[in-house]
Order: C-alpha cells, then structure tokens, then sequence
C-alpha cells in the first residue's frame, strides 16, 4: 500500500465537513482523491452516491482508473462501483436532464465544429446578422461570445450592450427549435432546474452524498452555481486546487471561488499539499520565483521532493536572432539528450531518453510550422497535437486521397 504524506492522509480522512484541498504542482492529487473516495466507500457509502467532477475527459479516464485500481486492491467485493459518476460537469449536467425531465431525451449535443456549421446555416434567424458580424469570418467568434453570455451570468445586465442578451435569445430559441444544446446551454439549463424545479432537485437530492469538484481553481460562475447547489443539497463538498494554477480566467472562471471557499461554505476543513514529487529543486524555483509576483494568492510554499537531480544548464533561458537559428539550438539540444540516462521512477531501472521523452511548446501554430520543417529535414521523427489546420497535414492529406482513389476522383498518379 503506497505511503501517504502527513498533510496527504489529513486530506484522505477528512470524510465528515466539507474540504479544500491546495494542491501544489505535481503534489499526488489523483492519488488523494482515489484514496479518499476509497475510504469513503469503505464507510458504506454506495458508489452511486459519489461524484467526481473533472475539469477533461481525459483526466475522468485517469481518475476512473485509478479508482478501480484502488478499489480492487482494498475493496474487491465492492459492487455498483460502475454507478460512481466521474466525468465532467457538462456530462452530469446531460445524463441527469436526460434521466429526470422526460423533454430533453430527444436534445442532441452539438460539437464545436456542428454548432459553427449549423450557426452559419441559420445566420439570419440566429442573432449573428444583428451583430454585424460576418458568416463563415465571425462564427467562431460568435459562439464564444454565446458561451461566455451565460457562463459569466452577469448579475447587472445594464453593464453589457442589449443587443448581445437579444442576439443570445435568438440563438437559444433557435437551437431550441431544433433540439439541440451547445455544451454551455447544458450546465445552464441544469442550473435552472436545480434551482426552481421541485421534483428535480428532489430526485438529484436522493442520488448524491459526496461531490468532489476537481481543477476548482477554473470552474467559470455557471459551475460554481451548479456546485452551490447540489451543495445546497446535501452534498459533502470536497474541491481541490491550486490559485497558482489558474489558466481559464480568460473564459469566464473565477480565482476567488478557490480563494474564499472556506469563507462561503459552511464547516469547511483545509489542508495544503505542498510537496512537489515531480520536479527538481531548479524547476521548483523557476516556479516560485514566477508565481510569487502573483498579487492576490493562497499562502502556501512547493517543496522540491523529486528524486531527480539537477544539473546546471537543465534550466535555459536563450534569445536568437532568426528562427532557423532557434531551431537548429533545439535540434542539436535534442540529439544531444538522446540516450542521456535517465529513471522514470526511483526503484525502476535506468534507461536511455528518446525522442518521446521531448515535448516543443509552442503559443501559435505559426510558430511551430517552421519547426516540423526543421525535424523533417534533420529525420527526427515527431507527433503533433493539438493543431487547428489538421487536414493540411501530409498523413492527413495522404488518408483523404485513398478514399478519394476509392470513389474513383483521382488516379494512382495523385496517390
């Protein structure tokens, strides 16, 4: 059974008041909370009293396995542990519109890429043409401002323009018209329910014992609203977080739901993870130096607990004078770790660095087409993720033309 910190086991206890956890980076919080949601079973509690929000699906798909895990390991007589909801809010809000109010079972969820198409096919009915805004150019731009219209709610409507409330009823009723939801008018519509529909809070007070709300520090005021209310429900509230962190404020969230929830919840517990086993004591304090300039912050230090060493020059900081010369740093830096020795884990055996061990970050995907161009040309191979131009990808572009040779609109010459 792994060994817990002391501030982690505190975490992993508290079952009886509500909870925040500070989570500093790398701080084990997948592994509190699975354990914790393991202890709260073994109190009795049926999994289908639990749920878990996530801030992805694919951060649902760890926790779910990490549960399991544990679950097998403490508690492998445990049954309905498929009932346990872990996933994110937008899909709770769904499963129990659909399950409790019979009228949204035949409302269907529109994808970004569906939701701007079917925007573009209704522009003069959908509120878009009374913007001045343009068909196909604004739509993205459209839809986000739809979006941040409900997730911010606005609690004086005179600080916004009116048109914008008016162009979001047209798109709302639109969308209505044609049973469809975006993934905002999920959460608000569930919201509404909570909030004035007897018979549904009545039912979803029946399913629910504890909620814990996961990455809190990004959650935008529609989902603090629906946190508050299954809250108000009964729900023993754990969140987990961390301020530094914050990364969404851009769309809507709010730092000072993590900051002030000992002070809005009633009988809140507080404890502060504050070791970091990911990193080394250079990258820890790059960290600190960086977010200490934070204005407004939780009181708290990272402690460098990694068993990787440091080394001088692990950390750079350069400026070049051309792109190619940037480039040519980064490929001579990558050849150079190749095979480097290096321990995934402290107990496993050493092994060489490869090409999957590196990552290139880049803010733009500008940026980045000169760098594909640069590993191609060197033969180091790579994976890119995480792009707006997909189709333009030769692999991409390679997979269209066989079904293009297929449905005979292009000969073996092409391919």
């Amino acid at each position: 059974m792994q060994n817990y910190t002391d501030s982690q086991q505190e975490a992993i206890s508290t079952l009886d008041r509500n909870l925040q956890i500070i989570a500093c980076a790398g701080s084990g919080k997948t592994q509190v909370i699975s354990q914790r949601i393991i202890e709260i079973l073994k109190t009795g509690v049926h999994p289908s009293k639990i749920i878990a929000f996530t801030y992805t699906e694919k951060a649902a798909g760890e926790l779910q396995a990490r549960i399991l895990k544990l679950c097998k390991e403490q508690l492998p007589d445990t049954q309905g542990i498929a009932d346990m909801y872990v996933g994110t809010i937008h899909s709770w809000c769904l499963n129990a519109l659909q399950e409790y109010k019979y009228e949204y079972q035949k409302f269907s969820v529109l994808d970004e890429i569906k939701l701007k198409l079917f925007v573009d096919k209704n522009f003069k009915q959908i509120g878009m043409q009374d913007l001045s805004m343009e068909r196909f150019k604004d739509t993205g731009r459209f839809v986000a401002l739809m979006s941040l219209l409900r997730e911010a709610q606005f609690h004086n409507r005179d600080d916004v323009p009116a048109n914008l409330f008016e162009a979001l009823h047209k798109y709302e009723t639109v969308l209505r018209k044609h049973c469809y939801f975006d993934f905002t008018m999920i959460m608000s519509d569930a919201v509404n329910c909570l909030q004035a529909d007897e018979n549904f809070r009545g039912k979803i007070s029946r399913d629910i014992g504890y909620l814990i709300v996961d990455e809190y520090q990004d959650v935008n005021p529609v989902q603090e609203s629906i946190v508050r209310e299954l809250y108000n429900l009964g729900a023993n509230i754990c969140v987990v977080g961390d301020d530094d962190q914050t990364i969404f404020q851009w769309r809507g969230s709010h730092i000072n739901y993590i900051q002030q929830f000992t002070t809005r919840y009633d009988n809140v517990h507080s404890v502060t993870l504050e070791d970091n086993f990911r990193s080394t004591n250079a990258v820890v304090d790059v960290a600190i130096k960086s977010i200490t300039n934070n204005s407004v912050r939780l009181p708290k230090v990272m402690n460098a607990k990694g068993f990787q060493q440091y080394e001088r020059g692990d950390i750079l900081y350069n400026q070049f004078t051309s792109v190619a010369d940037e480039n040519a740093f980064i490929i001579e830096k990558i050849n150079q770790l190749r095979g480097v020795a290096f321990k995934d884990k402290e107990d496993t055996a050493e092994r060489g660095l490869n090409y999957s061990d590196m990552v290139v970050l880049v803010r733009k995907w500008k940026k980045a087409e000169a760098i594909v161009e640069a590993f191609t040309q060197s033969g180091i191979p790579f994976v890119i993720t995480g792009i707006n131009n997909l189709f333009q990808r030769l692999e991409v572009r390679a997979s269209q033309a066989i079904f293009q040779y297929l449905y005979n609109q292009i000969d073996k010459g092409v391919l």
